[in-house]
């Protein structure tokens, strides 16, 4: 076992994260979490009150890391198409980072879609918020910001969870360009 450090809690939550995103909740064994962490079983009691209490520590971890890493990103940011590239790059690299959390909240958005009380659930609203402001700036020239916005992260979340890896380094770059502009190189004649 190793020694308790200052990030024993974030190998909890990562080990949780690993856990809960291949079993059901019911099924995961605090015993089996701290094998995981490394940790000893009291340990997680130190930090968590409860398996309960460290899934939604896991979600709420999350969420507040993907919007510090987003407001980083697009502290220097200043043209829309840009804007959206950092916002997306920084959810991109959030899951590369967090590989199994994806998987987790498929499973609990399916479960719950509308859970108000899943911590995961403003934070998507608030991405979801944030796309179509930068949408609806008058230069792109989209109809329905809201409804793009959740074309443009449902797209992204696809090419994420389902795209040919390794994914290109410009990928983010390509998903919004497409996005914008359109797919087609060119449009058929007569329209």
């Amino acid at each position: 076992m190793r020694t308790l450090t200052a990030d024993t809690r974030q190998r909890i939550v990562d080990a949780a994260a690993q856990l809960f995103a291949v079993q059901r909740f019911h099924e995961v064994r605090m015993e089996d979490l701290a094998a995981a962490a490394e940790v000893g079983k009291g340990t997680i009691y130190r930090y968590f009150h409860d398996k309960e209490d460290l899934y939604r520590g896991l979600i709420a971890t999350a969420a507040e890391q993907i919007l510090q890493d987003v407001d980083r990103r697009l502290a220097d940011v200043e043209q829309p198409q840009a804007k959206l590239e950092a916002i997306l790059q920084a959810a991109f690299d959030f899951f590369e980072t967090h590989p199994y959390l994806s998987d987790l909240l498929q499973r609990v958005e399916a479960l719950s879609p509308s859970d108000e009380t899943f911590a995961w659930t403003p934070v998507r609203k608030e991405f979801a918020r944030r796309v179509a402001t930068i949408l609806a700036d008058k230069s792109l020239a989209v109809a329905d910001p809201a409804s793009a916005a959740l074309m443009l992260l449902g797209a992204m979340r696809q090419v994420h969870r389902f795209g040919k890896r390794p994914l290109t380094p410009k990928m983010v770059e390509q998903v919004v360009s497409t996005f914008l502009y359109g797919a087609a190189k060119r449009r058929p004649c007569g329209k």
